[in-house]
């Protein structure tokens, strides 16, 4: 009897370890995300700076817009269903005062849609 109390009890702090553990590696792939995107984004900015002085029509010279390594509203699945992500804020997004949580797959991919449409008209 006492022994099986004893692996009961393991198993439940080896269980809750667990949880915190898939916790941690979320977080963790999150930052490395987020850091990976802050270091192309200073790479780029200081590429573009260095080839103006050192050719000052470079940037003539250019294509197209840079490439964006993510859209700023990112769908994403949360503990009680969808949530639309801001990486520039990095909060779960907001319309009016109502937080942008636990929607359905269409009302998220409806809603990025519209929150990425009003930050697109805002930037011109």
């Amino acid at each position: 009897m006492r022994a099986t109390v004893c692996l009961l009890c393991a198993a439940g702090l080896l269980l809750a370890g667990c949880g915190r553990a898939l916790h941690s590696v979320a977080g963790v792939a999150e930052n490395a995300r987020t850091a990976t995107e802050q270091m192309a984004s200073t790479s780029e900015a200081s590429n573009a700076s260095r080839e103006v002085l050192i050719y000052p029509e470079a940037s003539t010279l250019r294509g197209g817009p840079s490439l964006a390594l993510t859209q700023r509203y990112e769908t994403r699945e949360g503990p009680d269903g969808f949530m639309i992500y801001d990486t520039e804020t990095h909060t779960i997004a907001r319309i009016g005062n109502q937080t942008q949580s636990g929607l359905t797959m269409e009302q998220a991919k409806k809603a990025a849609d519209a929150l990425s449409t009003a930050a697109s008209h805002a930037g011109q």
